[in-house]
């Protein structure tokens, strides 16, 4: 794995201990060309982050602050060691709970929430709902979901917010969007 765009690109990830599975390089592209502009300065969640490939492409591409949840001590020591080697230790925080423990506690807002659970089971619902009920995601935020494209979740309705699928192979992102966000990117192609 390696970072792909911005202040880092070509800087290589090294695999946590373990199985996880890292968000592909070809769906952290998309990823990214689909967030645009929007990751420049941003508060941004990594939940389930595993590796911290997403977070960490987050940084190189300019965001503001990571928060990075993993619960298994083996990929949070990973993570914590790419925060130092890349120079951005002052610039994320990992925390050691579970995403339902985290998101119990947690108090700020963020500006784009990445959600990435294990693909079997309800987890990503579930996750989803206790984020709606924290009020976690800032009123302009975007919501990101990764999950299998032969499984989209079940999550109720953003109401504020615009959805937009995108499918790689086995791999789908849910990308919910304020829809000012929509509108305001409509205006600004024209221009």
């Amino acid at each position: 794995m390696r970072i792909i765009g911005g202040s880092a690109r070509g800087r290589r990830i090294k695999s946590p201990p373990g199985h996880v599975r890292p968000t592909a390089d070809r769906v952290r592209e998309a990823l990214f060309s689909i967030l645009g502009p929007h990751v420049q300065g941003c508060r941004f969640l990594d939940l389930f982050a595993g590796s911290g490939a997403v977070g960490l492409e987050a940084l190189s591409r300019g965001a503001r602050w990571v928060d990075f949840v993993e619960e298994d001590p083996g990929r949070a020591t990973n993570i914590r060691n790419h925060l130092t080697d890349f120079g951005w230790s002052e610039q994320g925080h990992i925390h050691r709970f579970s995403a339902r423990r985290y998101l119990a506690r947690v108090r700020e807002c963020f500006d784009i929430v990445f959600v990435d659970p294990p693909y079997a089971g309800p987890l990503l619902a579930e996750t989803v709902k206790q984020i709606l009920a924290t009020k976690i995601l800032a009123d302009d935020g975007i919501l990101v979901l990764e999950h299998a494209s032969s499984s989209p979740p079940e999550i109720g309705d953003l109401e504020t917010h615009s959805l937009k699928t995108y499918r790689y192979g086995d791999t789908m992102l849910s990308v919910y969007r304020p829809r000012e966000v929509e509108t305001e990117n409509v205006q600004d192609a024209g221009d």
